[in-house]
C-alpha cells in the first residue's frame, strides 16, 4: 500500500514560513549609529529576528544588558547586530577635587597633573585643564 502525499504550492509556502521562524536567532540590532566608549541604552536598540549569525558573534541578549550598564567597544554602524566582544562593562571614572569645604567630582581620568594645573581626559576624548584655585581651562 502506497501512501500518496499531496503537497500543493501553499502548503510549502506554509511549512516554509514557519521553518524559518523555527531556525531563526533573536538578537539586539542598533537603530543608530554608536560611538566609541557611548553608553548603550535600550532607546538605541531594537530586537529582531536573523537567520543566520557570524561564527565569532555571540549575541548579548536583553538579560545581560538589564543586568549592568555596557559602552561600546568600538564604533558600531546602524543595524548591526550587538555581539558580546562589541561591548565592555562601563566602569566609573572620576576624580575628586577638594577645595577645602567643597569638593568637586567631575568624571574623566587625570592623564597629568602638576603644581598649577590637572589635566582629565573626559568620556567623549576632549582633554580639560582644570588649575589648582579652581579654574577651568
Amino acid at each position: 500500500m502506497r501512501l500518496k502525499l499531496d503537497f500543493n504550492g501553499k502548503t510549502i509556502l506554509l511549512l516554509l514560513i514557519f521553518s524559518s521562524t523555527l531556525f531563526s536567532y533573536e538578537v539586539l540590532t542598533t537603530r543608530k549609529d554608536i560611538k566609541f566608549k557611548e553608553k548603550i541604552t535600550k532607546e538605541n536598540l531594537v530586537l529582531k529576528q536573523v537567520d543566520t549569525l557570524s561564527k565569532n558573534c555571540t549575541p548579548l541578549s536583553l538579560q545581560e544588558l538589564d543586568n549592568g550598564v555596557f559602552t561600546a567597544s568600538h564604533y558600531i554602524f546602524k543595524d548591526s547586530i550587538l555581539c558580546s566582544n562589541d561591548v565592555v562593562k562601563y566602569e566609573k571614572e572620576s576624580v575628586i577635587f577638594d577645595f577645602g569645604s567643597l569638593q568637586i567630582e567631575h568624571e574623566g581620568k587625570i592623564i597629568y597633573e602638576n603644581d598649577q594645573y590637572i589635566r582629565i581626559k573626559k568620556q567623549d576624548g576632549t582633554i580639560e585643564k582644570i588649575y589648582k584655585n579652581g579654574k577651568i581651562e
